[in-house]
């Protein structure tokens, strides 16, 4: 959702951030699994018991799973493949599981209704923001914010490095108080034409942005998932969480430097495929 607003917002096609998302993923998951194993190995009570015993293979399972691959699989490769725009995809997409829910027996009117008063709401939510962040793109530019700040970054002849660097740390802030979607809203009017001033890819910056936005939601005091594992585990104290998420910062904030270091990270594959 967070590239979608980004997207939405400067202009740049969501597909294309998308695919920049990807190979940026996999080395964050990858950086998450080595640090998880490594934690388990030192600290074997971090990690829970393995469970030793038969898992049963029903034809229910089989059948489940299969349908859930393959609705993955035809979304993904519709999507990356061009074969329509990411609206009609997710709408395929939902015609599919709705059509494989109703052949399993999972589907009633109670769970359609469920179902649709949630896309509304989600949807009206998205409506929202946008309309939002067009009103507060129309109050910069009347006031010309982003100009004025634009020619005080140029005439100050300050490195373009130290100013993505303030943006960044302006996240990181952010982070602590605003959820990832309202920090976009707010601060892309500004950000995005002096990134363009300063000579940034709008794709990368996208990719450092969202990744920036997310760190807020497990930093303290406003961190949304830091209180949904609470509520997981209710034994366990907010502070215990926050300091158990210290090492995931860290491997983002890495993950940040290593687009910064190389933006090949985030724009190889999009420059690849077009």
């Amino acid at each position: 959702m967070p590239l979608i607003i980004y997207g939405i917002t400067v202009g740049v096609p969501i597909t294309t951030l998308f695919m920049a998302g990807i190979v940026p993923g996999l080395l964050l998951v990858a950086l998450f699994a080595v640090m998880i194993v490594l934690w388990a190995l030192f600290d074997r009570s971090a990690a829970p018991p393995v469970v030793r015993g038969e898992a049963r293979l029903t034809s229910d399972s089989v059948i489940d799973t299969s349908l859930v691959i393959g609705l993955v699989v035809v979304v993904i490769f519709s999507l990356y493949g061009g074969v329509a725009t990411p609206s009609e995809i997710g709408a395929v997409g939902a015609v599919l599981a709705f059509v494989a829910s109703l052949a399993r027996g999972r589907m009633n009117r109670e769970k359609l209704f469920q179902a649709l008063t949630e896309t509304v709401m989600v949807t009206s939510f998205i409506f929202l923001i946008v309309v939002g962040a067009n009103a507060l793109t129309f109050g910069f530019d009347y006031l010309k914010v982003s100009e004025r700040l634009v020619e005080v970054v140029s005439e100050a002849a300050v490195n373009r490095w130290i100013i993505v660097s303030l943006i960044l740390g302006l996240f990181l802030v952010l982070g602590m108080f605003l959820d990832s979607i309202s920090m976009l809203v707010l601060t892309l009017p500004v950000i995005f034409p002096l990134s363009q001033q300063l000579g940034l890819d709008p794709v990368w910056l996208g990719i450092v942005l969202v990744v920036m936005a997310e760190i807020g939601l497990i930093t303290p005091p406003v961190g949304m998932n830091l209180f949904i594992l609470q509520g997981i585990g209710r034994d366990i104290s907010l502070r215990t969480i926050a300091v158990g998420t210290l090492p995931f910062i860290a491997l983002m904030l890495l993950l940040v430097l290593a687009l910064c270091i190389e933006p090949g990270i985030a724009l190889w594959l999009p420059e690849t495929t077009n």
